[in-house]
């Protein structure tokens, strides 16, 4: 299921002050709340242990914790990324009060996600305290490889692309 929760899309529907009111993330986590209900539905049937996000948000929270805790990027020739998460919830704990100006002067954070940075860690938060997860990891990879992937293995495609 696909959830339109893009950090694009939320900061057209909740426009935030600089730095976001308590109000304004109170009103976007009852949203979450609402748009995410068949989602957590599924948790409770499956109890995941594990977030995996890919691209966007979860690369610029992962470069922006490595520099910051461990002084390097540390997505830098890898494929993915274990969080730690009590460095997630301290980033987490910063980007909430922060400005704009604040975050413009953040290392890992590029100019693209400077506004849309702290939509994307209100919902993983949210995410993460609903579902209970004890592990978050980005991967490198996005959903259209791993379809690509499943299409290549299932329909022998792989014959055909590469005429084997």
């Amino acid at each position: 299921h696909s959830f339109e929760l893009g950090a694009s899309r939320l900061l057209q529907m909740f426009p935030p002050s600089d730095p976001m009111t308590e109000k304004e993330i109170a009103d976007l986590i009852d949203y979450f709340g609402e748009v995410l209900k068949p989602l957590f539905e599924h948790v409770n049937i499956h109890r995941p242990k594990r977030i995996v996000g890919s691209s966007g948000s979860f690369d610029t929270l992962a470069e922006m914790i490595g520099h910051r805790y461990h002084g390097k990027n540390v997505l830098k020739d890898r494929i993915s990324y274990d969080f730690n998460l009590n460095e997630y919830f301290e980033m987490h704990k910063i980007l909430l009060p922060s400005t704009i100006a604040d975050r413009e002067k953040m290392k890992g954070l590029i100019k693209l996600r400077i506004e849309l940075i702290v939509f994307s860690s209100i919902l993983t938060n949210f995410v993460i305290q609903k579902t209970g997860v004890e592990k978050m990891t980005v991967s490198k990879y996005a959903l259209k490889e791993g379809a690509l992937f499943e299409l290549i293995e299932k329909e022998n495609i792989h014959k055909i692309l590469f005429k084997c």
